[in-house]
């Protein structure tokens, strides 16, 4: 398997950067992206929400085609997990299980992105009656 890391990725042929050529080959393939600060910059926040809306795109059924994890300080040295963690940063937030939540919930505050299923509801035109901020992804 490939390791890729943070370093700018070479241009090829096409208008996409190779890193995102590879990452095709590998569809399913989490992006876990870590950093010790405390909150990103709003060009990384740019840079991994684009990927993450891409990755957001469905692989098979429920499964995400390249589900993006962002992880900061306050995660990484917590004593509690990040679901724990998650649950109290947002009063009333549910850490429902799975890979795909906790993508979602890590999206939704690091990169201040929508809900999936606001997404989802926004891609496909969809109206809902009701919309929370944390949703079950699962």
């Amino acid at each position: 398997m490939p390791k890729w890391r943070g370093q700018e990725p070479e241009q090829t042929g096409s208008s996409q950067p190779a890193t995102l050529i590879r990452l095709k080959c590998y569809p399913g393939t989490t992006l876990v992206f870590c950093t010790f600060r405390r909150e990103l910059d709003g060009s990384e926040k740019k840079r991994i929400a684009g990927l993450a809306k891409r990755g957001r795109e469905s692989l098979a059924g429920e499964r995400w085609l390249h589900p993006v994890l962002v992880l900061t300080g306050d995660e990484l040295f917590s004593d509690i997990s990040p679901p724990e963690w998650w649950r109290q940063a947002d009063e009333g937030h549910r850490a429902y299980p799975g890979l795909s939540n906790h993508c979602n919930i890590s999206q939704q505050l690091h990169l201040d992105m929508t809900s999936y299923s606001e997404w989802l509801d926004k891609k496909y035109g969809k109206q809902k009656s009701v919309q929370t901020r944390w949703t079950e992804v699962e």
